[in-house]
Formats: structure tokens, sequence, C-alpha cells
């Protein structure tokens, strides 16, 4: 479930968006992309060699439309979308993954 969003503007003038959730990010995020046809999901785990570091993890489909970043234990992701002309459509629709989260 989607409790705020805020546009996140930077120097490269990128359409990204912070996502914060009601509860923290798990494996059930990364459920949703499985399907590895599709999708690219990236896991990296520096714990052994940061002890506060976190499971970080990037979603990327093989269209390129989107980027998702986040860390397990966190209560947000970020989104960053492909300035096309289906920006609206895929950004519904990454917001609907999003709202189905417990």
């Amino acid at each position: 479930m989607i409790n705020g969003v805020q546009k996140i503007t930077d120097c490269l003038q990128r359409v990204r968006y912070r996502y914060t959730l009601a509860s923290p990010v798990d494996e059930t995020l990364l459920s949703q992309y499985a399907d590895e046809k599709t999708f690219e999901v990236s896991v990296y785990d520096a714990r052994h060699l940061l002890p506060l570091s976190r499971v970080t993890f990037q979603i990327q489909p093989r269209d390129g439309s989107f980027l998702v970043n986040g860390a397990l234990g966190l209560g947000y992701v970020s989104i960053t979308y492909v300035r096309d002309d289906r920006i609206e459509l895929t950004r519904a629709a990454q917001e609907g993954v999003l709202a189905r989260l417990p």
C-alpha cells in the first residue's frame, strides 16, 4: 500500500518518484517481478562487508521503461520512468503493483 508519493527532480531531468509504503519492503515486492523473460532483478548483499548495510535491489523490465531501486527493510522505493508516450500507463501499472503490497 502506498502512503505517499514524492516527485524527485535531479540534474538529468528524469521522471522519478519516491513511494512511501505502509510496511517495509520485503521479498513480496521482488516476487511481483519474478518473470525472468520480462524483468531483470538484481540483488546486492554487502552485509558481510558493511554490518549496517541492507540488501539492495534494482528491478528493470527488458523494455527499459522504468527502473525500481530500493532496499529490503526500508519503507520506500524509488522508480525512475522513461519519458515516452507510455509514461502514464507505465506509472499507473507500477503504482498498481505497489498498492497491492501489504
